[in-house]
């Protein structure tokens, strides 16, 4: 494999032999240290630089930050995705890969380099590197590094439903205080309507409330959302589809979410529906595997919400199997988004690069 060298390293390269190990008090942390994938909102990962008057360092040049999903992760193997120096006096986004950022070299005192993350996802796992650069009191090149290690899990049931409560009761607040507001303003100029031009100033002022509180409002409607679903979806027949961040553990799991949710898991009902649903996976990459609604029940496919039978009238749809074992229906990219059964109990045991997400529907 041909290596690239970036330019802004060259100078490393030149004096490779020269390097020497620095001292000082170089830390590196991630808040939190384990993700629970579609339930933590924010990831931080902080490095500080300390010279501690021990240090090989007299003058500190930069920072970087690396990630690598192993443990021999090292600022040349990892993926980079940060930097600040001496000469640029703002952060250098290498890998846009997080949401914020900001650091600086201080000449005395602590420097830093921080990124910031929203609603982190398994690719933000891994191995966290931070190297810090500069030279000691004669001109050669020294540098320092750290890790830490951010990891995973699937989040519970419970958890799930409890973050959907949370936030639900959090919306709630919001339009209710939204409601109470425009309420006043139709109060204000229901009172000041026979005498308007007096109270104009009045008025602006309610009026600018209701704009900055407007301002407030969509915000947090569209944080609840992403916080939910994935920032795409579909919209067909009347009815718009999501697909929920969190992996789901079981079928009934999955039937749950979306109904907490005011909305009905994936059923497919014709030919043309499931063209448009495959047609909208195919546009949109990262995921592996749909849960369908509908199960096999004495040997009869069922669907969840109504008493027809499964694959009526969809005759691309009929199962290519009927072992009682394989009793969910899945789309797969792995078949190019062809439906496939398996096994309900193996729903909770796939791994994360392997997980079956849900897809809600509900009316648009």
């Amino acid at each position: 494999m041909k290596m690239e060298i970036r330019p802004r390293r060259v100078l490393c390269w030149l004096i490779v032999c020269c390097l020497a190990t620095a001292g000082g008090q170089l830390n590196l942390t991630a808040t939190p240290k384990e993700l629970s994938l579609g339930i933590t909102d924010h990831l931080t990962v902080n490095c500080t630089y300390a010279n501690d008057g021990k240090s090989d360092m007299t003058a500190l040049i930069s920072l970087f930050i690396y990630r690598q999903n192993d443990v021999n992760a090292t600022s040349d193997n990892g993926e980079e995705l940060a930097s600040i120096n001496t000469y640029v006096p703002h952060v250098n986004t290498i890998l846009p890969d997080f949401n914020s950022s900001s650091g600086r070299i201080a000449a005395d005192g602590v420097s830093y380099l921080e990124l910031s993350w929203l609603y982190p996802a398994q690719r933000q796992s891994g191995f966290y590197v931070c190297t810090a650069q500069g030279i000691d009191n004669v001109g050669h090149t020294v540098s320092t590094s750290t890790k830490t290690n951010v990891t995973t899990r699937q989040p519970e049931r419970d958890e799930i439903l409890n973050k959907i409560k949370e936030l639900n009761e959090n919306l709630k607040s919001v339009e209710q205080k939204f409601s109470d507001l425009h309420s006043n303003l139709s109060a204000n100029f229901y009172q000041f309507a026979g005498t308007q031009s007096k109270h104009d100033d009045d008025v602006n002022k309610t009026l600018a409330v209701l704009k900055t509180f407007e301002k407030e409002v969509h915000p947090l409607l569209g944080l609840f959302e992403r916080s939910l679903f994935y920032p795409f979806n579909l919209t067909y027949g009347g009815d718009i589809y999501r697909i929920l961040r969190a992996p789901v553990w079981g079928y009934d799991d999955a039937v749950a979410l979306c109904e907490s949710y005011g909305a009905t898991l994936l059923e497919i009902d014709d030919d043309a529906e499931y063209e448009r649903v495959e047609h909208f996976l195919n546009e949109h990459s990262g995921l592996t595997t749909i849960l369908v609604a509908g199960r096999l029940v004495n040997n009869r496919w069922e669907k969840q919400y109504s008493d027809l039978p499964m694959f009526e009238g969809i005759s691309i749809l009929a199962p290519s199997d009927r072992f009682a074992t394989n009793d969910c229906r899945i789309l797969t990219n792995s078949s190019d988004w062809s439906l496939q059964n398996m096994p309900c109990d193996e729903i909770r045991t796939r791994s994360p690069y392997q997980q079956v997400n849900v897809m809600c529907e509900s009316k648009a």
